[in-house]
């Protein structure tokens, strides 16, 4: 079976055009997706009495939608010996689209051994950003900031990745097959 030049051209085109017509469709499915990452610096420990040592440490964990849906809740847990933590939060939009989005609410509560951080809601392209820091603190503290201590739950996948980057990697890719 031989092809004229006229049907490769036709097929060809036809292959590209589906492949672009599949990418169109993934990237508008809906997609429930939190990302997040933690850094923790450690400044400095001293002793203090009976061999018991105290840190001073900053850390910072970021926890962002991206998906392409609205998140109705997300749940940070701490463990609980975070407590001793100053912890603040901001919240940024990863793309600075042009389209305002709500600020999510974020509240605090104590339950079973752990401090839970409610986002509601979170919506696409947001990230909150909890900024961390305790001074003085015994190590065991300090410890509590590993990332295998700290959960996150959301509707759909939650993956460890700076939610940033993520998105940045995500819009080059998606450039990339269109091109």
């Amino acid at each position: 079976m031989t092809w004229s030049v006229d049907k490769r051209l036709a097929w060809s085109i036809g292959v590209a055009l589906g492949g672009i017509a599949l990418t169109l469709a993934a990237t508008f499915l809906p997609r429930r997706e939190v990302h997040h990452a933690l850094s923790v610096n450690v400044f400095e420990c001293q002793n203090v009495d009976r061999g018991a040592r105290a840190c001073t440490a900053w850390g910072r964990l970021s926890v962002g939608n991206t998906g392409n849906v609205e998140q109705s809740e997300v749940r940070v847990h701490f463990p609980g010996e975070a407590a001793q933590w100053r912890v603040g939060t901001r919240v940024f939009d990863i793309r600075a689209s042009a389209v305002k989005r709500p600020r999510p609410a974020i509240s605090e509560r104590r339950e079973a051994g752990a401090i839970v951080y409610e986002i509601r809601p979170l919506p696409e392209n947001t990230v909150v950003d909890f900024e961390c820091q305790c001074v003085r603190c015994p190590e065991e503290t300090v410890r509590a900031f590993l990332p295998d201590r700290i959960r996150i739950e959301a509707a759909g996948r939650v993956a460890e990745g700076d939610p940033r980057v993520t998105t940045l990697l995500r819009g080059l890719m998606n450039l990339l097959r269109v091109v």
